[in-house]
């Protein structure tokens, strides 16, 4: 997409923005070559929506009101430390709006909530062939703490 930045407001999301969610969901989970497990995402994303909305963060273009990014803040408590461990997860913008700050905008009012929740530091998973998303993180002053293993059941 080739437009004004101007068009695109973050803001917190609602039950309204679900099935553009789920869209961007499975773009996201085809992107890495996972399976989309719809059902129980969307039983996950309706608790969120209705017990903290502010942890479901988007970016709406306002020209089509369609949802073109979003991302999950989450916090809890870190067991090695004890601290308050903030995560962001979910982290996409559609691919016909990259390019336009959008995921830098997601990412900085993401930070915003977890400070509010009193968060001592921030974790996210970045894939390596996203250079775009590492960069992202990078201007953030994350750092690379670990590699993630994983084993699939299924």
């Amino acid at each position: 997409m080739h437009g004004n930045e101007s068009r695109i407001r973050i803001k917190v999301s609602n039950e309204s923005h679900l099935d553009d969610l789920k869209e961007l969901m499975r773009i996201l989970c085809k992107q890495f070559n996972r399976t989309f497990y719809e059902k129980p995402w969307a039983m996950d994303m309706k608790y969120r929506i209705e017990n903290n909305p502010q942890s479901v963060i988007i970016a709406i273009d306002t020209h089509t009101n369609k949802v073109v990014g979003m991302v999950i803040a989450d916090s809890g408590r870190d067991w090695y430390s004890g601290a308050i461990l903030g995560q962001i997860i979910n982290f996409i913008v559609h691919p016909d709006y990259r390019g336009l700050k959008i995921g830098t905008q997601l990412v900085d009012k993401c930070l915003e909530y977890l400070r509010s929740k009193n968060c001592h530091y921030v974790r996210t998973n970045s894939r390596s062939e996203l250079p775009n998303v590492s960069h992202i993180f990078d201007k953030f002053g994350f750092k690379k703490i670990y590699s993630v293993l994983e084993k699939e059941f299924l």
